[in-house]
């Protein structure tokens, strides 16, 4: 074999790994670009149907709790970030499901609102980095 032959499958081999490598990386960023559009999404209906609480509504309160569970399980634990929404939507949960929020509470309400929000907004912002 000559030297030439040799440049020859090194490029192929080296064509078939930049390949393969840049697959990959794009395959990674298509999957983040998804799980951020499903975050949004979620948190967005979660902010919807904390909206439409009311006295009573169990079906409501139902609909939320599942929403709130599609959040936690789209979190990771093991960030800190991602863990402080995670106790925030939690507690917010919680909140809704005792009180209704009635007129009394509608500062806290707010504030879980609010918190949540800045939480959710900070995540996706970070994970837009990582595209």
């Amino acid at each position: 074999m000559e030297i030439k032959d040799w440049i020859t499958i090194a490029v192929l081999i080296a064509t078939i790994v930049s390949s393969h490598w840049l697959a990959s990386k794009q395959t990674r960023k298509n999957k983040k670009a998804k799980w951020i559009e499903d975050f949004r999404n979620e948190i967005s209906k979660f902010f919807s149907l904390s909206i439409d609480v009311k006295k009573g509504d169990v079906k409501t309160i139902q609909n939320l709790s599942t929403s709130s569970w599609v959040i936690i399980m789209l979190l990771d634990e093991n960030n800190k970030s991602q863990q402080t929404l995670i106790e925030e939507i939690s507690g917010f949960g919680l909140f809704m499901s005792e009180r209704f929020h009635t007129g009394d509470d509608i500062a806290e309400y707010k504030s879980g609102v609010t918190k949540i929000y800045n939480l959710a907004k900070d995540i996706i912002r970070q994970e837009e980095k990582k595209l």
